[in-house]
């Protein structure tokens, strides 16, 4: 290279890109500017990464999970947006469970709780710069033992903006009619399962079961779901499942399981009573969602798992199980 060329790539101060989409087959190392956003993205060698200098939002537990910036509230805070996001982000919000409801002896079963809200989107939402309350709910109580035949608690709701999801309703005792929720509590062993309310499009959830039986021994019914009705007692001695959860992907990149129905108790000792799909049971056990009904091995209901939405399950011979509390996942490109 001569002196003046040398000079010539000395005296250059800037660098233009020009205005693209992410380049193809992109190696390590290699940046553009993408005029849809304003925004220079820098390529690690797996995902097109933000170049910044600011740290674009805070609050709840920070991680990142492929090429998008998570941000958990497992508890009630702030989401302090700190730059302008053209882009939107994601949002998953889940209310808190209902509790399921307790029995005092056998014969009688009772209903499981109803889910918490299930809300996410499906299409960028908005957001600007400044600071966001998030509501996380907690989950209904279930009735304690030993002041049994009462019915649970009904959960409490979650928000963030103006997405709200409503608490699950209270799971049912003797012919009590179930509590209203985003999905409705299962009834006892001769009522009415709760409705899903508010109606939101999509819906947040699905009505609880119901059950009319007067033979010995008394079923009860499960707790709607975010995915589905609760069922109500298909024998004298089964409790009805509770409803179906849904699953979502934004808090780790992977398909979690949120928002099932608690399961109801049947009328005998040997009735084994689960949850919805993906709920705190001995088929799927440890994947969020639901609490199941008491059997031999359990005479209480089971609690939700924290952070899931599920609904308490109800108990036999014992109390009724807690519903599970709710979560706000928000997410955004990197």
């Amino acid at each position: 290279m001569t002196r003046a060329r040398e000079n010539a790539a000395e005296s250059k101060s800037s660098l233009q890109l020009t205005p693209t989409t992410a380049p193809s087959n992109p190696v390590e190392g290699q940046m553009y500017y993408n005029n849809a956003v304003n925004k220079i993205y820098v390529y690690n060698g797996s995902v097109w990464i933000r170049v910044t200098n600011q740290i674009p939002a805070t609050g709840g537990v920070v991680t990142l999970v492929g090429s998008y910036t998570v941000h958990t509230f497992l508890s009630s805070g702030i989401f302090n947006v700190r730059l302008p996001m053209a882009e939107g982000v994601d949002y998953l919000v889940v209310g808190g469970g209902g509790g399921g409801a307790g029995a005092q002896g056998a014969g009688s079963g009772s209903g499981g709780g109803g889910a918490g809200g299930f809300r996410f989107n499906t299409a960028p939402f908005p957001i600007l710069p400044q600071f966001y309350t998030i509501t996380v709910g907690e989950g209904g109580s279930g009735t304690p033992a030993p002041t049994h035949y009462n019915d649970g608690k009904r959960g409490e709701a979650s928000s963030f903006s103006s997405i709200t999801s409503s608490g699950g309703g209270y799971g049912a005792a003797n012919a009590n009619p179930a509590g209203v929720g985003a999905s409705g509590g299962g009834s006892g062993y001769d009522g009415t399962g709760g409705a899903a309310s508010p109606v939101t499009s999509p819906v947040q959830g699905y009505a609880g079961g119901s059950v009319s039986n007067n033979n010995t021994p008394h079923a009860a019914s499960g707790g709607g779901g975010a995915g589905g009705a609760g069922q109500g007692a298909p024998a004298v001695n089964q409790g009805g499942y509770g409803g179906i959860a849904l699953q979502n992907l934004y808090r780790t990149g992977v398909n979690q399981y949120y928002a099932g129905g608690g399961g109801a108790s049947g009328g005998i000792a040997t009735a084994t009573n689960y949850g919805g799909l993906g709920g705190n049971s001995s088929t799927v056990a440890n994947k969020g969602g639901a609490g199941d009904g008491g059997d031999t091995a359990a005479t209480a209901g089971t609690a939700a798992l924290a952070n899931t939405g599920g609904g308490g399950g109800g108990g036999f011979t014992g109390g009724g199980g807690a519903g599970g509390s709710g979560i706000v996942v928000i997410r955004y490109a990197i």
